[in-house]
């Protein structure tokens, strides 16, 4: 009997079925907007019914770290950038904090983590708590180790492979059944939401503050964090540019030794004789770390691969101005817009300057290393951040950048001191609302989706097939069997390698089928799934007659 085919559901039609959901979560010591200055930071109401005595309420029913809470409060150069979730930390009898680990908190000026020590810190709060467990996906060409490390309550930790399980039959619509799908949503599965850091060897303040935000999710009891590990499955891999990370924090400690007034050693190669097109290597997959991540996505089917780098006033979250690459499914696209606002609302409300998303990308190139997760219809985004440093400064701001605009609504300010607890405590702060908006997501009637865009029996169709379609674009850095190319942007066709058939018009953005060539289906996607059977369509598989290959290892 045939399979019914099913189509993922847009993620974000399905968040807004939790917008009404929403979790009162307790408003840490936070500092009052338009205050300036460090020391104690007064406590201020959140939104969604936080409060002065919430926050009191945890504090009485879960210790505070005092000492690691007193230095959060000390290195902060200015208390605006702050909010309830990161001026404290909870404390713990069995997992070490960052400070316990390294003898020192993260943000602390003037200091920088090897990423060995960061890989043997996770792997001490992997070692201390049934909510975390730490692997290896690989070495660097120098022979240094990637590693990731999932965060979720007791149950989803101890069976990781079910979950992984999970994610495979709802990504896959050429076996999974629209009832079977449907039990999946509304039981057992979960999204995995995979945050990276550290391509970039000089962005130094993403692989710093992950370590905070494991210890935090594996430890603090709170409403937030608790429906974070209740509801989704976090990997972190902290540094992914590992060989680089090792040379720019010797470099730091090299320089800060040198008199004032010498030359400054710079850092001329990150990974063996690679810089900062590391993050450019989406497509020719040349690199061990883009082999590396590509096979982790493939095994695991994140949902959300979010990637942290520096160089913006204060915080951009990813959109994009556009054009839009043809080839990203509009679906997507929107998820971008969708999580980018959440930040900026969230960050904004709580009197946080500079947070903003748009202008900046265009959201078309296809070879950034978070476009593994777009080719498979699945979300990529990042942040860019005001830099860790890791010394204290004083950023100076153009007219252009403080300008409020209706994508920079409470825009950065002419002046700001700045130091790695700021950018700790912004991008922490971004990243947990994210998590929590990405979290406890739960299916809606077929009905209520958005309309069906199916690719007709000839390949044709609107732009963007259904999700998790096995006909829809190949997936960046991989030649579909037999060597055809993916198709140009707007084309439908690899140029120079196929004729347009008689009755095909040119810009077509279905896939163009050759007799004999299987085509190669989509390999991960959202857990945020609706099984919806497209009427009077059979089964895509049956349709063509084919029997669709696993996708192949990447290239050595």
């Amino acid at each position: 009997m045939a399979r019914a085919r099913f189509r993922p559901a847009p993620v974000h039609a399905v968040l807004a079925f939790l917008a009404s959901a929403v979790v009162t979560f307790p408003a840490a010591a936070g500092a009052q907007a338009g205050t300036a200055g460090t020391g104690s930071a007064q406590v201020r109401s959140g939104p969604a019914g936080a409060s002065p005595q919430a926050h009191a309420q945890l504090r009485a029913s879960q210790p505070v770290d005092e000492e690691y809470t007193r230095l959060i409060a000390e290195y902060l150069q200015d208390e605006r950038i702050t909010t309830e979730l990161v001026s404290y930390l909870p404390a713990s009898e069995t997992v070490p904090t960052p400070l316990d680990f390294h003898g020192r908190i993260v943000g602390t000026p003037g200091e920088l983590t090897y990423a060995a020590d960061i890989h043997r810190y996770l792997r001490a709060v992997a070692d201390a708590s049934p909510r975390a467990k730490v692997w290896s996906i690989g070495t660097t060409e120098e022979g240094r180790e990637m590693i990731v490390m999932a965060i979720a309550d007791e149950e989803a930790i101890a069976d990781l492979d079910s979950y992984r399980g999970y994610l495979a039959e709802l990504t896959d619509p050429r076996t999974t059944t629209e009832e079977r799908a449907r039990a999946l949503i509304d039981g057992p599965a979960r999204p995995i939401y995979w945050l990276t850091s550290g391509i970039h060897s000089t962005e130094t303040g993403g692989p710093e503050m992950l370590q905070e935000l494991a210890y935090r999710l594996v430890v603090d009891e709170g409403d937030f964090i608790r429906a974070i590990r209740e509801n989704l499955i976090v990997f972190i891999t902290p540094v992914i540019e590992v060989d680089g990370r090792e040379k720019q924090v010797d470099r730091y400690y090299f320089n800060k030794e040198r008199p004032e007034g010498e030359a400054r050693l710079p850092l001329m190669y990150w990974g063996k004789y690679v810089a900062h097109d590391n993050n450019r290597d989406a497509i020719g997959q040349m690199l061990q770390l883009t082999q590396n991540v590509n096979r982790l996505y493939m095994e695991w089917k994140p949902t959300v691969m979010h990637d942290l780098h520096e160089s913006s006033t204060y915080l951009y979250a990813s959109t994009g101005t556009g054009p839009y690459n043809e080839a990203f499914d509009a679906i997507t696209i929107g998820e971008w817009w969708v999580l980018a606002q959440n930040d900026v609302l969230e960050l904004t409300k709580r009197g946080v300057p500079g947070v903003w998303t748009y202008n900046f990308y265009d959201g078309w190139t296809p070879n950034y290393m978070f476009t593994i997760a777009h080719a498979h219809n699945a979300t990529g985004r990042f942040y860019e951040v005001a830099s860790y440093g890791p010394d204290t400064r004083t950023i100076r701001a153009s007219s252009r950048t403080t300008s409020r605009e209706w994508y920079r609504p409470n825009p950065p300010l002419s002046t700001i001191e700045w130091g790695p607890r700021n950018n700790t405590n912004i991008q922490e702060s971004a990243v947990l609302f994210s998590l929590k908006y990405g979290g406890p997501r739960r299916v809606v009637p077929g009905e209520l989706l958005a309309e069906e865009r199916p690719v007709g029996a000839e390949g044709e169709g609107r732009a963007g097939a259904g999700l998790g379609d096995p006909r829809r674009t190949a997936p960046a850095g991989r030649r579909r069997p037999g060597g055809e190319r993916p198709h140009a942007p707007g084309t439908g066709v690899p140029p120079g390698r196929q004729r347009l058939r008689a009755g095909r018009r040119p810009g077509a953005r279905g896939r163009l089928h050759r007799p004999g060539r299987p085509a190669v289906p989509d390999a991960g996607r959202h857990v945020l799934l609706a099984a919806v059977v497209q009427p009077g369509q059979p089964p895509a598989v049956r349709r063509h007659g084919l029997d669709l290959p696993a996708p192949a290892e990447p290239r050595a």
